[in-house]
C-alpha cells in the first residue's frame, strides 16, 4: 500500500488559524497518551 504524503495526515483550521502536519509524530503521541493515561489514573484513584 503507498502513503499519498500529498494529503495531509492532519489538518486543523480554527478562525484564520491553519495547522497542518504531512505525517503524525508518532513518539509525541506515544508520550502524551502516556501522560495522559497516568494523569486520568492519579486522578480517579485520589478521588
Amino acid at each position: 500500500m503507498e502513503v499519498d504524503y500529498t494529503i495531509p495526515a492532519l489538518d486543523i483550521r480554527i478562525g484564520g488559524f491553519r495547522m497542518t502536519l504531512q505525517r503524525l509524530p508518532l513518539r509525541f503521541l506515544a508520550a502524551v497518551g502516556t501522560f495522559g493515561g497516568s494523569a486520568l489514573a492519579a486522578w480517579f484513584t485520589t478521588r
